[in-house]
């Protein structure tokens, strides 16, 4: 399978050690404090629920007379001491059917990381070129951790770099460069395996099904068996 990006290198080679514990610290609070269990993650709702519950003084707006390269931004305003987020109207495509829609959910994800990480305590006029850039890094790694946990990540069966962003409610790119910092870009190389659409079994046996007692004859059928207990469809 080709890969998205062709530079390789992670991007956590930028953020100093203690800035990573920091990450993981925040990150752990904002899940603790949203009660967020689940993959896969949307961060429209999330937004919504950060509002609505004003655990964080949040407003949410969309602007639409802006440059084609502007996704999003976050901003605090410190005489109303509230955060914005203000996202490009026109990339707003939700609910989400393909991987373009789905950077959406990354971006919010993205600036949300900027408000739990403290960026915005210091405006950007004081910052310099790198400081910014290493918080831009650092704000893509909130994201990441947030909507493709590494433990639940790593036990996906990758079909397709698609099938596991769809998944995960994230763009392909986004999917490659989260396994890239984690430097498990072999993943994308390793043996396939056959899943049930339906409960994620992955293990298919042959077995013969009866005559029907109207006269049908039997058949085989491959049907899935799994030592792991069933899903339930409700």
């Amino acid at each position: 399978m080709p890969l998205i990006c062709t530079n390789s290198r992670s991007t956590l080679d930028e953020i100093p050690l203690y800035r990573k514990q920091y990450i993981d610290t925040r990150l752990k609070l904002f899940v603790e404090e949203f009660s967020i269990q689940h993959c896969p993650i949307d961060c429209v709702e999330l937004i919504k629920r950060i509002r609505d519950t004003k655990k964080i003084p949040l407003q949410i707006g969309a602007v639409s007379r802006v440059s084609d390269k502007f996704d999003a931004v976050s901003i605090y305003v410190k005489e109303q001491n509230v955060y914005q987020i203000i996202l490009n109207k026109n990339k707003v495509r939700y609910p989400f059917i393909d991987s373009k829609d789905r950077r959406l959910n990354f971006t919010i994800a993205h600036e949300l990381g900027h408000i739990v990480l403290d960026h915005l305590c210091i405006p950007d006029a004081y910052k310099s070129d790198y400081e910014r850039h290493v918080e831009d890094l650092e704000a893509n790694e909130f994201a990441g951790k947030l909507l493709m946990p590494e433990k639940t990540l790593l036990k996906c069966n990758f079909v397709s770099i698609p099938a596991v962003a769809k998944h995960f409610n994230v763009s392909n790119t986004a999917l490659w460069m989260r396994l890239n910092n984690l430097q498990r870009l072999d993943l994308l190389e390793s043996n396939k395996s056959k899943v049930c659409n339906i409960c994620g079994n992955m293990q298919f046996h042959k077995v013969h099904i009866p005559a029907h007692p109207d006269g049908d004859s039997g058949f085989i059928r491959t049907v899935n068996r799994s030592i792991r207990t069933p899903c339930r469809v409700s």
